[in-house]
């Protein structure tokens, strides 16, 4: 059995409200086109919390669990095709430049 962590971002967001004053950078922070919606800013006011802070996480940990050995896998947030891509990955070998098997099984994921 193996559990594949690292979704959970809220110790680092929480901090970077805390103790820095700020939001953390959006991740399309350098595309001017990009706006933040002004309510955002709401999460800095003191009566205002973040109670959940997630990211998605993709195949990669699945692909290491499954080398490890394990037969059940529990996770955290992982993106919807992250399961099938991953025990893909893991049955036929492939590198992780193995695109157009990667993106096939990304398909199927989805499916």
């Amino acid at each position: 059995m193996a559990y594949v962590s690292g979704d959970d971002r809220l110790p680092q967001i929480t901090e970077q409200i805390e103790k820095q004053g700020q939001l953390p950078p959006h991740l399309d922070a350098e595309n001017p086109d990009v706006k933040l919606d002004v309510n955002a800013r709401d999460l800095l006011k003191p009566n205002h919390k973040v109670v959940s802070a997630n990211a998605y996480l993709g195949a990669r940990g699945i692909v290491k669990a499954l080398e490890a050995g394990a037969d059940i896998i529990i996770t955290g947030r992982v993106a919807d095709a992250s399961p099938v891509i991953g025990a893909a990955w893991w049955w036929h070998g492939w590198e992780a430049t193995n695109y157009d098997e990667l993106g096939g099984a990304l398909i199927a994921g989805h499916l």
